[in-house]
């Protein structure tokens, strides 16, 4: 007769097969997962990667810690880059390499989540045919968080700049690589009658090896920043109070306060009056 193992040899067991957070499920581990409904069935290549903190995987309370938060993410043909870097709230790419040195990119859509009881990562150690990199689980990590913690804009304000979204997108898909993020600061946060315009304050943030490359930051200028700015002034009930190129060490603490990024999947909206990132 086998005898179960303890709480304390479940927990040891997960600690000697040093799961982390980003570590990737081996394939007999996917149908211990329980993915949300409505989420197709994981396929035999997809890779289900851990969410949870390392710290709550060796929890020594099973009771305290019961569930393993998991992402589902499949290989795809290329790296689209408006879904890499944090630029969609809703897709994820991320660019890695399997232990073999052959690229891979990974798709994640944010609703693709499961879980699996935490006693199961006792039965085998993660796997080793790929191990997401620091700076990959970081990005996925920060993803997650940015999708909750994203700013959202006033309705009106977003409704005005419906018209020009693909413009927007295409502007930036031409320079993706060497723009890093669309800052906005609104003079005010309610939401304005039509008649009334909303006062803009743009930053721009562009990636230090681009601001260093002549060449590259021209390209920038012209194919990007300026007429980015000439479009937003374009628009009916926007007024564009100020603009500015910056690469990130000059955009500030304070800066971040008062400001709120942009997501080019402009479909977010705003109903409080407390600030870019009350929402």
């Amino acid at each position: 007769m086998l005898i179960p193992p303890t709480e304390a040899e479940i927990v040891a067991s997960i600690r000697t097969h040093r799961w982390r957070q980003g570590s990737v499920l081996p394939s007999t581990l996917h149908e211990a997962v329980s993915l949300r409904p409505g989420v197709v069935p994981a396929r035999y290549d997809d890779r289900l990667v851990v969410l949870s903190h390392d710290c709550d995987l060796v929890h020594p309370k099973l009771s305290g810690e019961p569930w393993v938060d998991v992402l589902r993410m499949q290989p795809v043909a290329k790296l689209d880059p408006m879904r890499a870097h944090l630029r969609n709230p809703r897709w994820l790419h991320l660019a890695q390499q399997l232990a073999g040195g052959e690229p891979i990119v990974l798709e994640a859509h944010a609703a693709d989540r499961g879980g699996l009881a935490r006693e199961a990562l006792a039965t085998a150690p993660p796997s080793v045919e790929l191990v997401i990199d620091p700076r990959g689980v970081r990005e996925v990590m920060d993803w997650l968080a940015r999708r909750l913690d994203r700013s959202a804009f006033p309705d009106g304000f977003v409704e005005r700049l419906a018209p020009s979204r693909r413009a927007f997108r295409d502007l930036f898909a031409a320079v993706v690589d060497d723009v890093r993020d669309v800052y906005l600061r609104l003079e005010s946060w309610d939401e304005l009658p039509l008649n009334q315009a909303y006062g803009v304050h743009v930053r721009v943030i562009v990636e230090p090896e681009a601001a260093r490359d002549v060449i590259r930051q021209r390209r920038v200028d012209r194919a990007f920043y300026d007429p980015l700015i000439e479009q937003l002034a374009s628009i009916e009930g926007i007024e564009v109070r100020s603009h500015q190129p910056l690469v990130p060490v000059q955009f500030s603490l304070a800066d971040l306060a008062e400001y709120a990024r942009i997501d080019f999947d402009i479909d977010l909206s705003y109903r409080d009056n407390t600030g870019p990132f009350s929402a």
